[in-house]
């Protein structure tokens, strides 16, 4: 089944971990994955976190992201993002 990814939310701890972690911005995240910005995506299931939908994409400014989230409705393309960091 192919997802569409309209809205990334993210709980604050989350967000702040990303931004601390991995120097990336809800913005930078949101720009390079959300409405078929997408480069890749699919299914994957961690054996410690189960399943999870990834999302690879390149923010404008050229740095690549991949994203990890789980839905909150599918059918209006909620996700919750769980993780996000720089790929090379």
């Amino acid at each position: 089944m192919e997802e569409w990814v309209a809205d990334l939310r993210f709980d604050a701890d989350i967000e702040a971990k990303i931004k601390t972690k991995h120097q990336l911005t809800v913005s930078m995240i949101k720009e390079a994955v959300l409405c078929g910005a997408d480069e890749r995506s699919g299914w994957d299931n961690h054996p410690d976190y189960g399943w999870r939908f990834f999302l690879q994409g390149t923010s404008s400014d050229g740095t690549r992201i991949l994203v990890y989230a789980r839905p909150i409705d599918r059918q209006d393309g909620i996700w919750d993002c769980v993780t996000a960091w720089r790929i090379k």
